[in-house]
């Protein structure tokens, strides 16, 4: 992958309607950190394609967007789709792309030249996982990740929650917290530019 290359990101249902206005869908994800890192830059209103498209800088911040985007609209499912843009920048590959993740029911496919088959397949499969977990969830686990991923330590989590520091680490420990922590650092890593 080039370093300065641009990424279409899009997102839709994973089945039927979204139960999120694609206002506030839009507006949390534009404010998030992780979109401010990552330059990440709405292209087109769902409205019209039933989807969001995104321009984004950086490939390899593209799966924090879908476990954030999960998290925050938890328990909702999206499907999402990465690829390289084309030139002139269009929706197409994107939206054919999403066609696919929605037909097998993926929350993040790949399309990019610079990962081969196996690999793509390897991250769309890590991420089905992720995604599963965190739809087993029950609502205190939910809260206990979202907490402990706004703060440093479990005591604070606990603080922001109002319960006992055990109650978080052992929500954390149900929710398989560290295992997604390690499946989000693999996706990332792979998807990092190669550096020159």
């Amino acid at each position: 992958m080039e370093e300065n290359a641009h990424y279409l990101f899009a997102i839709a249902p994973y089945q039927g309607d979204i139960n999120v206005p694609s206002s506030h869908l839009l507006s949390s994800l534009l404010q998030s950190t992780t979109a401010k890192a990552t330059a990440l830059t709405a292209m087109a209103d769902w409205s019209q394609t039933n989807a969001l498209f995104f321009s984004l800088r950086q490939a390899c911040m593209a799966f924090d967007l879908v476990v954030q985007l999960h998290l925050q609209h938890w328990p909702q499912r999206f499907c999402t789709a990465l690829c390289r843009a084309p030139k002139p920048p269009r929706s197409r590959p994107a939206c054919d792309l999403l066609k696919r993740a929605q037909e097998q029911r993926l929350p993040f496919a790949l399309s990019l030249p610079s990962l081969d088959y196996a690999t793509s397949q390897m991250l769309e499969r890590a991420a089905c996982l992720h995604i599963t977990f965190m739809q087993e969830w029950k609502p205190s686990r939910a809260a206990a990740v979202a907490a402990m991923r706004r703060c440093q330590t479990q005591a604070q989590a606990a603080a922001l929650l109002g319960i006992r520091q055990q109650s978080i680490s052992e929500a954390l420990h149900a929710a398989h917290f560290k295992m997604l922590l390690q499946f989000e650092e693999t996706v990332r890593q792979r998807l990092r530019p190669v550096q020159a």
